[in-house]
């Protein structure tokens, strides 16, 4: 098992660990920002946003459902 680490843009890295040990893998996206008086609401409100899905998911459910049909066309 090896960790690599890229820079993908200014104070971006992505951190990856590449092993044959599942049959699956995982995406994270963990997000870190100096936590500052005038951006504290929006800070929060991204938060929330990340979560809720997108246009075409807009629903947590609806994306479970979209990623258990691509699990199940594997």
């Amino acid at each position: 098992m090896e960790v690599k680490k890229l820079s993908i843009a200014n104070k971006v890295i992505l951190s990856a660990i590449e092993t044959d040990k599942f049959k699956s893998g995982i995406i994270t996206f963990t997000l870190s920002m100096p936590l500052e008086q005038d951006s504290y609401a929006n800070s929060l409100l991204l938060a929330g946003v990340l979560r809720r899905g997108t246009e075409k998911f807009p629903k947590m459910a609806d994306i479970n459902r979209r990623l258990d049909e691509l699990y199940a066309s594997c």
